[in-house]
């Protein structure tokens, strides 16, 4: 809960000349072993809805470099990256 009230906060403080929010999750999937890459687009606008983007790698590296080349599409946008902390 503590990341989700952070993540709403950095969204109400973006300021960005777009107004496009990319909110991006690197999770791990153990039945499939695999990480899943979960990216949300947003173009700011109340009630008009998300695009949701999902991708599986084999690494967490490769699964956040998919993230940034899905922001790097969306130039001036508010990007954030969540991955999960594996104790590693």
């Amino acid at each position: 809960m503590k990341h989700i009230n952070r993540l709403i906060m950095q969204l109400k403080q973006a300021k960005n000349g777009n107004g496009m929010h990319l909110l991006a999750f690197v999770e791990y999937d153990c039945k499939k072993r695999m990480y899943v890459a979960k990216v949300t687009i947003w173009n700011g606008i109340p009630g008009t809805g998300c695009e949701r983007l999902l991708g599986e790698h084999e690494t967490m590296e490769e699964a956040m470099v998919a993230c940034d080349n899905v922001a790097a599409d969306y130039p001036g946008c508010e990007y954030i990256l969540f991955t999960e902390d594996f104790g590693e």
